[in-house]
């Protein structure tokens, strides 16, 4: 878009047109659904896309006569009017108006905008509508992971270190976008909603794109599977042009070439690779990430990726090294899922009370965890839709069983009969009747087939294009098709009844996939477990598994997802092999192997049917391993948090674990975490309890205490409780111990903040006064200004004032003051700008900061640092880039002496040069044509140069003999030539078939 923004591309008569009837809507008192009732009743029912479109003023679409007149009619609004004329004559000269071409980035972000984001499952046809992604997304939150890297911050940067990147902190998950690392990982269980949360960040900053003319990073969608056989540049491009032929059919594609550069200048590409997990090939997930890896390290400027992911299995993500930010997407909480699922029944009446009625409903059965994932939070809301009375299913399965069958039933009401048949007589045309008896054979075991290549596709792993796979999937009446019957006849035949189905989409390569994993995953299931003899060699794989002591886990067919389903299937009432699965697995949790008994509590968790028998075997096994005084410790732990899965045990087992003196501190520590998680109140009293433990070493106390922070920001705890973890906090953050750094005992007492404000105050006056706490002194005085402004507010002045304070901190202590106490940080910044104990960055950023305040007291100050040689050079130009904004004049005389002076490093001399281009352009081109004449400098420098004296040259504001100077100077940096009028005649032939030189590089 070349700098500019959208908004200069749009048609005006359009934006004219969807202005005036957004007016009538207004007028009227109508919301867009409301008109599309009104109109639906008046007999001229309009799309909803198709009015969206229509009321956009950015859209480049023009409505047709029809909508047009169907808008008119359901406003009242009589053709014979001269408002119905006026709208009209704008249509048409909407229609007529010819904008100049847009920029690929533009087309780009129309088309991307256009394909609003629904559901990638489709609601039936008939039934009310139901809202799309947009308007039911209800933000999630994403824990991060931290891993401990080499090195460390240098003192300046590990205040912010510390603050952003706490362990295991919880930030809304669109933060996860805005992280400036190259590379970063989503991570989700099944149905988590990943895939949603991509399209939905991609719709949000489209639209950001569109309508405010810039964002963070443009974003772009591409599935992980195109990566595997695709260079990324061409497999964006395949993404993109989706889009693209949808909503600007008669556009050409982008190129390739698009996306192997920045779209714009000054941004990157957001790449936001989904399904990475659906790669069911290890070596093809490690060549997709090494990909990844090697271009976000090369290209940082061009592309940022986030990928998401189920987990992997262990060591794959570990390549990645310790610096790439992992994030754990977190399920809807109670209040998300109850917002989620009113956003669905929004065109009911009621939507409150449905959505109240269908947790209600939820409560007291194996769905009522699973519930909190999207994926299934929007299967059980479609299923609610449909019957209530019938609400909710028995078990994960069955969901997926109704909500299949649902889609199914729904093909047919979209007239996917009426497809398939035109299918059937076009290939009947060719191969006669032997040809159309194939294809209806075909078209009959479709389900069978479908199920067939999920399984294939995730047990198989077999890659192949789907309309390859699928004939020798079936029986030998598919697999021998006629000989009447061409390749390229049956490839059409095929590909048209699959692009018919409602659990299939098309890919942009021309391969078909299933939308979610765990549909496949479901799907497989059911093809495994299809007659007698597969169940049974399903069941003989699992078995052998079991003894072999290999329990499955990753991805695929070994995804314990997938085996749930298999599982369900197995254990369904009526399988003959139901007895000889529940005695297996009952059998082997008796012997209480701890990965079998793992298998099977997790199984439990993701809503598996099992047997009551298995349930209880299970749960006695895993109590006793929990508690068992020979079972290591780490195992302990692990048996105990699965045991929460199977039981009532709240987390009390794990308790038990934190509070044993005779564990090593590790399983301990492990334990606190993973109860964080659980039950609040259990988990405060536990860790309140482990604070004041002296057989636990300080580290240790450390992990207790962050897990105890976790749970005060997280958890309403009871009142006896509050103060117990009140008490500890505050003993924790009050003792000094020198293997307790100064934010950790910082971040106790925030965390006191929130149970006893009055406590957290003197203990944070406290810290902030330590002058023994190093870097994090000025986090103490902001968290007691939150509590008490005044008593925050003057430790703050205090640490500004303090010489013996550590420079970087001092200003940011006066920094601190700018909101609660402006005058007050003005006072201090004038006292640091003249305080040559602070050192020269400090100073000027003093001075910065008091320029921002106090524009008056900060001439002198900047003026005073530009002009000050004992100063850094970058720092003198920083004071002077400041001043410019103040004392323009003023700056030219301090910055144009540091702009000549050839002792001045050459990087400082052109950014002084830059900071005064637009107060006296004659005199800097003539500093950077002499500039461009001295000596050679650095490279990159010079070609700054070159660039600040092109923007010059082209903003046509210089004299003619610098004008002409400039000219030789540029002709001789890129070319060599000694003729001012040879120079002058290239540049403007380069101008003139669009050559731009980048602007600042800053």
């Amino acid at each position: 878009m070349d700098g500019s923004t959208s908004h200069e591309r749009s048609n005006p008569f359009k934006r004219q047109l969807s202005e005036q009837l957004r007016s009538l809507l207004k007028e009227h008192g109508k919301s867009e659904q409301g008109l599309r009732a009104a109109a639906q009743l008046a007999g001229s029912p309009i799309g909803k896309g198709t009015l969206n479109q229509a009321l956009n003023p950015e859209h480049p679409s023009i409505p047709s006569v029809k909508t047009l007149d169907a808008i008119c009619t359901a406003l009242g609004v009589q053709p014979t009017s001269p408002v119905y004329g006026r709208l009209a004559g704008l249509r048409d000269r909407a229609q007529d108006y010819e904008a100049p071409a847009p920029s690929p980035l533009h087309r780009y972000l129309v088309a991307a905008d256009a394909a609003v984001p629904e559901h990638p499952y489709s609601p039936v046809r008939g039934r009310k509508a139901f809202p799309g992604l947009i308007d039911v997304y209800v933000r999630q939150q994403a824990r991060r992971r931290l891993h401990q890297a080499g090195g460390g911050p240098s003192p300046e940067g590990a205040l912010r270190l510390e603050i952003e990147e706490e362990r295991d902190v919880i930030i809304p998950a669109d933060r996860v976008f805005l992280q400036e690392a190259p590379l970063c990982v989503l991570l989700a269980g099944p149905g988590g909603g990943k895939s949603t949360l991509l399209r939905h960040h991609r719709a949000l900053s489209v639209g950001r794109w569109l309508r405010q003319g810039a964002d963070a990073a443009v974003p772009v969608l591409v599935r992980a599977g195109a990566l595997t056989n695709a260079p990324l540049h061409k497999a964006l491009a395949q993404a993109a042009n989706v889009d693209v032929r949808a909503s600007l059919p008669l556009d050409d594609d982008l190129p390739d070439t698009f996306f192997s550069g920045k779209p714009h200048p000054w941004v990157s590409w957001l790449v936001l690779v989904d399904a990475f997990d659906e790669i069911s090939d290890s070596e093809s997930r490690r060549r997709v990430l090494d990909t990844i890896t090697r271009i976000s390290k090369q290209h940082s400027t061009s592309y940022r990726f986030v990928v998401a992911s189920r987990s992997l299995p262990d060591g794959e993500l570990e390549a990645l090294g310790d610096d790439v930010p992992r994030f754990w997407l977190e399920p809807f909480t109670a209040t998300g899922l109850r917002k989620y699922a009113e956003r669905c029944f929004a065109p009911l009446g009621d939507s409150r009370q449905h959505a109240a009625t269908l947790i209600a409903k939820l409560d007291h059965t194996r769905l009522a965890e699973l519930a909190r994932t999207p994926l299934m939070a929007y299967m059980l809301c479609q299923l609610y839709l449909t019957d209530p009375d019938r609400f909710p299913p028995d078990g994960r399965s069955a969901v997926y069983e109704e909500f299949v069958a649902q889609l199914r039933s729904g093909d047919e009401a979209k007239d996917v009969s009426e497809g398939q048949r035109q299918a059937v007589d076009a290939l009947g045309r060719n191969g006669g009747l032997v040809a159309e008896r194939w294809a209806v054979s075909v078209i009959e075991q479709l389900p069978q087939l479908i199920e067939h290549l999920a399984y294939a596709r995730l047990r198989q792993g077999d890659s192949a294009s789907a309309i390859d796979v699928l004939p020798r999937l079936g029986d030998e009446a598919v697999a021998r098709y006629p000989t009447v019957v061409t390749q390229r006849d049956r490839r059409l035949f095929l590909r048209e009844i699959l692009r018919h189905s409602s659990l299939l989409v098309e890919y942009p390569d021309g391969d078909f996939g299933f939308p979610h994993l765990t549909i496949a995953e479901y799907l497989a299931g059911r093809h495994a477990t299809r007659n007698l003899q597969a169940a049974s060699q399903a069941l003989g794989e699992l078995s052998e598994n079991i003894r072999r002591d290999d329990i499955p886990g990753g991805t695929g067919h070994q995804d314990p997802s997938y085996l749930g389903f298999v599982l369900d299937q197995l254990l369904a009432p009526g399988n003959c092999l139901r007895s000889d699965v529940s005695r297996m697995l009952q059998e082997a949790a008796t012997g209480r192997d701890l990965r079998v008994c793992l298998f099977i509590a997790d199984q439990a968790q993701r809503g598996t049917l099992l047997p009551a028998p298995v349930a209880e075997a299970t749960t006695r096994a895993l109590e006793k391993l929990a508690r068992g005084a020979t079972t290591d410790g780490a195992d302990r732990v692990r048996a105990a948090e699965a045991l929460t899965w199977l039981s009532e045990d709240s987390g009390e087992t794990l308790a038990e674990i934190i509070s044993d003196s005779r564990l090593e501190d590790d399983p301990r520590c492990q334990a606190a975490v993973a109860l964080t998680r659980l039950d609040g109140q259990i988990a405060a009293r536990a860790l309140a309890g482990a604070l004041g433990d002296p057989s636990l070493r300080p580290s240790a106390r450390v992990e207790m205490a962050e897990s105890l922070l976790a749970v005060v920001r997280n958890t309403a705890l009871g009142r006896h409780i509050r103060l117990r973890a009140a008490d500890a906090l505050d003993h924790f953050a009050r003792t000094p111990d020198p293997q307790v750094d100064g934010v950790t005992r910082i971040r106790a007492a925030e965390a006191l903040a929130r149970i006893d404000s009055g406590r957290a105050a003197d203990v944070l006056d406290l810290l902030a006064r330590d002058a023994n706490i190093t870097v994090d002194r000025v986090r103490a005085a902001e968290g007691l200004v939150t509590i008490a402004p005044a008593r925050g507010v003057h430790v703050l002045d205090l640490l500004a004032h303090d010489r013996s304070a550590r420079p970087f901190e001092r200003v940011q202590a006066a920094e601190a003051m700018i909101r609660p106490a402006p005058r007050q940080a003005a006072n201090a910044f004038d006292f640091l700008v003249s305080d040559h104990t602070l050192g020269a960055p400090g100073r000027a950023r003093a001075g910065q900061n008091l320029a921002r305040i106090d524009p008056r007291r900060a001439l002198a100050a900047l003026d005073l640092l530009a002009r000050d040689g004992t100063l850094d050079a970058s720092d003198r130009v920083r004071a002077g880039e400041a001043l410019v904004l103040f004392d323009p004049k003023q700056a030219v005389r301090a910055l144009v002496p540091l702009a000549r002076a050839e002792h001045v490093d050459s990087l400082s001399r052109v950014r002084a040069a830059e900071a005064i281009m637009e107060v006296d352009p004659d005199q800097v081109a003539d500093i950077l044509t002499d500039f461009l004449s001295e000596a050679p400098a650095n490279g990159s420098v010079r070609l700054r140069a070159a660039k600040a004296l092109t923007r010059l040259l082209r903003a046509g504001i210089l004299s003619r003999s610098n004008r002409l100077r400039s000219i030789e100077a540029l002709d001789q940096f890129t070319r060599g030539s000694d003729r001012s009028e040879d120079a002058l005649a290239r540049l403007l032939a380069q101008w003139s078939v669009g050559l731009d030189l980048p602007g600042r590089d800053d």
